[in-house]
């Protein structure tokens, strides 16, 4: 899928979102190549966005459950992603990348 090195992995990290909860502007630490995420038991709404000359650009499409997105080159370098809240539990797995 991302044509990743097992040894390029250096984390794993399992989020447990509870119904009501959302994810707040950030952008992962950027000594990292790459994030992979693989959401699991219900839908939620990914949102990006980077400063433009008018303010913000945004961005935001609909991830379904048993799905993988990957945050790679311009979508972790130049913009901020985050979740709006659930109506029911989510869980998340994020897999971090190094070059």
């Amino acid at each position: 899928m991302a044509d990743v090195s097992v040894q390029s992995l250096q984390q794993v990290l399992v989020t447990e979102i509870p119904p009501g909860a959302a994810l707040g502007w950030r952008r992962d630490l950027s000594r990292l190549e790459d994030v992979i995420i693989l959401s699991f038991l219900t839908p939620c709404t990914l949102r990006l966005r980077r400063a433009d000359e008018h303010g913000w650009e945004e961005r935001s499409l609909e991830v379904m459950p048993r799905s993988a997105y990957l945050l790679r080159g311009p979508s972790r370098r130049d913009w901020q992603h985050s979740t709006l809240p659930v109506g029911e539990l989510r869980f998340m797995v994020t897999f971090a990348i190094s070059p």
